[in-house]
């Protein structure tokens, strides 16, 4: 298994020597993409482990929670619930980064819904005056 990962190692070392500057964006590119949480921190405060976490939740392996810590998929909404109870925190603290990422689009969003409404309804207005 050393000898494995040794070997990957190098494998990805000869990319970056290789692609050079493009890798490097590329994988600038992939942590934008993640999702923000606070999961990995609060894991590492109760001093659990990720295999300890996924035995907790009757998972086979931790590759999941790896995968939620890193922000490369969000857990179910139940699973969410789950973790705030275990970590003794509220969902909004765990994923607040994703929580403030998103308050920026929606806001922008019901904006612009409310303000197409109005004119659609000064249209209306206007029409029904007719």
């Amino acid at each position: 298994m050393r000898k494995l990962s040794l070997l990957f190692s190098l494998f990805q070392f000869a990319i970056v020597e290789k692609q050079g500057c493009d890798f490097l964006k590329m994988m600038r590119k992939v942590n934008q993409n993640r999702i923000p949480n606070q999961l990995r921190k609060c894991r590492r405060a109760e001093d659990y482990k990720q295999k300890d976490v996924a035995k907790m939740f009757g998972l086979k392996n931790s590759s999941i929670i790896s995968r939620w810590e890193s922000g490369f998929c969000l857990p179910k909404p139940a699973r969410m619930f789950d973790l705030a109870i275990l970590y003794q925190k509220s969902v909004d603290e765990l994923f607040s980064g994703l929580r403030e990422s998103r308050v920026e689009a929606i806001l922008k969003a019901k904006n612009e819904f409310l303000q197409k409404k109005a004119k659609e309804k000064i249209v209306q207005e206007t029409q029904n005056d007719e």
